[in-house]
């Protein structure tokens, strides 16, 4: 077996670990497809210039999306494929990855409206004076509508969002008021980019992953 044989081997073994990786890790994921550049291979030492991985309808650790793109650059990787417990790929340095993320109505709504994000409708309910329940979240006309309502049930109110990005924080915008607001997210996630079309929110991100 010749050098560049040999490297395409390992290459799509690798591949093969990652995509497998990969959907360990979710609890859903369609259309997967993971595409390596750059490979320098030392025994099971694994180096690449970039990893790009795109995948639709994904539900990770509880969060649902449309779609996924992950550009992910000068990445250090260990294989062992006697690992148990999906433990078979281990990050050997931080890197850096760029993401585009995708969501719909229904998927917006389901991260919103989960009790592990109660502390988001908390914000924005005492930021931008929503009624204590809320009950819907529809992408319409390249705005956000949420209605909520108290309780019990005898009143009910609709807002409209927009939403930008400045120096990679993601600022919500209420309509009627012009109120704007910065949303508290953790300082490692660099907001790139956001856009409300076709009734689609996409999210364009920057982050680093560490060990």
């Amino acid at each position: 077996m010749n050098k560049i044989t040999n490297l395409k081997t390992k290459s799509n073994l690798l591949e093969i670990a990652i995509t497998y990786w990969i959907k360990s890790k979710c609890k859903s994921i369609q259309n997967l497809k993971v595409n390596l550049a750059g490979i320098s291979l030392s025994l099971f030492n694994y180096q690449f210039s970039s990893i790009d991985l795109n995948a639709e309808n994904i539900i990770f650790k509880n969060l649902d999306f449309k779609s996924i793109k992950l550009i992910a650059e000068d990445v250090s990787l260990k294989l062992n494929l006697m690992a148990v417990n999906n433990n078979k790929i281990k990050i050997k340095k931080e890197f850096n990855i760029t993401s585009e993320i995708v969501l719909a109505s229904n998927h917006l709504q389901k991260i919103i409206l989960k009790n592990e994000f109660s502390w988001l409708q908390t914000w924005m309910k005492s930021k931008f004076l929503l009624l204590p329940k809320l009950t819907s979240i529809n992408i319409c006309n390249n705005l956000i509508k949420i209605q909520s309502e108290s309780k019990p049930e005898t009143n009910s109110q609709e807002n409209l969002f927009d939403l930008k990005t400045k120096q990679g924080k993601l600022i919500i915008k209420e309509i009627k008021s012009s109120r704007e607001e910065y949303l508290p997210m953790d300082k490692s996630i660099f907001f790139n980019k956001v856009f409300l079309k076709n009734q689609l929110l996409t999210v364009k991100i920057s982050s680093t992953v560490k060990p």
